[in-house]
């Protein structure tokens, strides 16, 4: 999944909200230093060669530090932290259905999440 050009783009766009924080963390960031999809993506106006230029500079490292992995229990878990930390909002997605077209199974996921989060499971 990881590995799989849309969902290494994804992260290249959104794995940290800002380029700079990545370079903090000893990476070269997928687009300018000072470049923020808020401010610098707009629709329709990055070439496919620039999406595939970013989606290179993803490395394996940097993909697994930009998602939460693992079963909804353990994806739950690391969320918990966050709400612990302040969060009052978490979207968690589950990109596999990107990969493997498991659409339903995504679903099923994010809804075992989100009643662990609640503690209804």
């Amino acid at each position: 999944v990881l590995e799989h050009p849309l969902v290494t783009f994804c992260a290249a766009i959104v794995g940290r909200i800002s380029m700079k924080d990545l370079v903090r963390e000893g990476y070269e960031p997928p687009f300018p230093e000072d470049w923020h999809y808020a401010n610098d993506l707009f629709p329709v106006s990055i070439s496919r060669e620039e999406c595939e230029a970013a989606s290179r500079r993803m490395t394996r490292e940097m993909m697994v530090k930009s998602h939460i992995i693992g079963s909804p229990a353990e994806v739950a878990a690391q969320l918990q932290e966050y709400i612990d930390a302040g969060a009052n909002w978490v979207v968690p997605i589950d990109l596999t259905g990107l990969v493997n077209q498991d659409s339903a199974g995504c679903v099923k996921r994010v809804i075992e999440v989100a009643k662990i989060l609640k503690g209804k499971a």
